[in-house]
């Protein structure tokens, strides 16, 4: 059985404490043991059967746990406590199904003592008579619950499913048969992997979730351009495969607007940058210093033979679009480690990048860029540091860390003077391959599931020498974090430079 969300809600009422399914307080090992063996055995048999049931603590916690272990989803916390504040924090700015249903409107009192405790405050907004304030207390509640712990359910799932953009099954048992149920499965999910999840039920009520996996992970079909960043900061291997895949490589043909450098100077060296406005280029003024550092002394001198920008890249030879540099440089902040460069064609360039000013810390951040000179590789969930005391935790950490291996407090400390939120900065940990040599590498985020925009650059990694350090002498990649200038920073730079000209032609939305 396959059901749209609303009907599936009222489907699913039937087991409901406010409107969802729930988990019974006191659970019967064995008998849910014997349930889970049912379910493995009916999966078996089913359209499913390449999933496996993979249990996951009986904490009241369990729909988050399944979530948290699902390898598909990228940019997920740490544990249920946070996921769950994640959670709340999405559905208080997202009030209602993608339906256009509040889903305040779906909240009831439980039905009875195995549905949820029903509590004093539960009672005292059922005697509201104004229907929409009860309706508004029931939701208000209904989030508080959910941050402290109540346990999860349908709209729980459904709303968790939106926040990832990821489609989500949901299995259970029936008799003998297995009953399944989608959340959030439509046109823009469908390039994403379905998170599949189980139900158990004992005596008729929800009693567990459990995750499913896949007996082998299958890969997922990606353009033949593109190559999976592998995993290394990142704690849990959290990064999935083209999320928002038809946004980048269909609708936008990002790819193509993504240039790989290669700079033939004193030594050769390789870098990415991107197309912004009507002719230009931006990437980190590190990539071309050497370069530039000389065409500002010699005065005017065509870099075009030195630095080669390859639209389309996919090996030395291969490349859909070669550009020359104007030796105008339209802009140049050593201090900031910015360059926009004026390209000297103006037709036949690839689609510049929209630039957006927003605060990054509660989206999901994409990577792409040509590391070291190779084809495009691609971390569609970077972890974003969201704070400053998370910030200063990874510092002290490292400083602690590193100064046991041969480092001195001073040299680690240096090293990480720079990492200090603010709205001119982005720190993130992202895969080893991606970032390590992709510096002016666009970070990228999709603006209503339909628009890509760029708010930062990467710059650099910090602390440097980890990218030397002698990793049998103790890994620890947790400890090293990426750095980028954001689009806010890159605008109020040309303000105070008094480009009015070039801040429109990059910036031409904000106008």
């Amino acid at each position: 059985m396959k059901a749209m969300e609303s009907d599936m809600i009222e489907e699913m009422a039937k087991d409901v404490n406010d409107g969802s399914v729930r988990i019974k307080t006191k659970l019967k090992p064995d008998n849910l043991n014997e349930e889970l063996k049912k379910f493995d055995a009916l999966l078996k048999i089913s359209n499913h059967n390449d999933l496996r049931v993979v249990d996951v603590p009986r904490d009241g916690d369990c729909l988050y746990h399944t979530f948290i272990r699902n390898k598909h989803i990228g940019g997920l916390p740490d544990g249920p406590k946070n996921l769950r504040r994640q959670l709340v924090e999405y559905l208080e700015s997202n009030p209602n199904t993608p339906d256009g249903v509040p889903y305040r409107d779906f909240l009831c009192l439980p039905l009875d003592q195995d549905h949820g405790i029903i509590k004093p405050d539960d009672m005292a907004i059922e005697r509201v008579e104004n229907v929409e304030n009860q309706k508004e207390l029931r939701w208000q509640r209904f989030l508080k619950k959910v941050h402290e712990g109540e346990w999860g359910g349908s709209l729980e799932i459904l709303g968790l499913s939106q926040m990832y953009n990821v489609p989500v099954t949901v299995l259970s048992v029936r008799g003998s048969r297995l009953d399944e149920v989608e959340f959030n499965h439509t046109r823009k999910t469908k390039w994403n992997p379905v998170i599949y999840i189980g139900h158990l039920r004992l005596n008729e009520i929800g009693a567990h979730f459990v995750a499913l996996r896949p007996c082998e992970e299958k890969a997922f079909q990606q353009p033949a351009i593109f190559q999976q960043g592998e995993p290394l900061r990142k704690i849990e291997d959290n990064s999935f495969h083209c999320l928002d895949g038809q946004v980048i490589y269909e609708e936008e043909k990002l790819l193509k607007r993504i240039g790989c450098i290669k700079v033939t100077y004193t030594k050769d060296s390789h870098g990415t940058g991107f197309r912004v406005g009507s002719k230009y280029f931006m990437t980190a003024f590190h990539v071309i210093e050497d370069v530039l550092n000389d065409l500002m002394e010699i005065g005017k001198q065509s870099i075009t033979d030195r630095v080669q920008i390859k639209f389309g890249f996919v090996r030395d030879n291969e490349y859909s679009f070669l550009a020359r540099c104007s030796y105008d440089v339209a802009f140049a902040s050593p201090s900031n480690d910015v360059v926009i460069l004026e390209l000297i064609e103006d037709t036949n360039l690839p689609n510049q990048f929209h630039l957006k000013t927003i605060n990054a810390a509660a989206t999901k951040l994409h990577l792409i860029g040509h590391p070291g000179g190779r084809k495009l590789e691609h971390d569609p969930a970077c972890k974003i540091i969201k704070d400053q005391k998370e910030l200063e935790k990874l510092k002290e950490t490292g400083i602690s860390f590193f100064t046991t291996k041969g480092y001195t407090k001073d040299q680690v400390e240096k090293d990480y003077e720079p990492c200090i939120l603010s709205s001119d900065r982005l720190f993130f940990h992202c895969s080893k391959s991606v970032a390590h040599g992709a510096s002016g590498s666009p970070l990228i985020v999709i603006i209503n599931e339909k628009e890509a925009q760029v708010i930062g650059m990467l710059l650099r990694g910090h602390p440097k020498f980890y990218y030397n350090y002698d990793k049998d002498n103790g890994d620890r990649p947790d400890l090293l974090v990426e750095s980028g200038i954001s689009m806010e920073k890159v605008r109020s730079l040309l303000d105070h430079q008094t480009l009015q000209e070039l801040t429109v032609n990059l910036f031409p939305e904000q106008f």
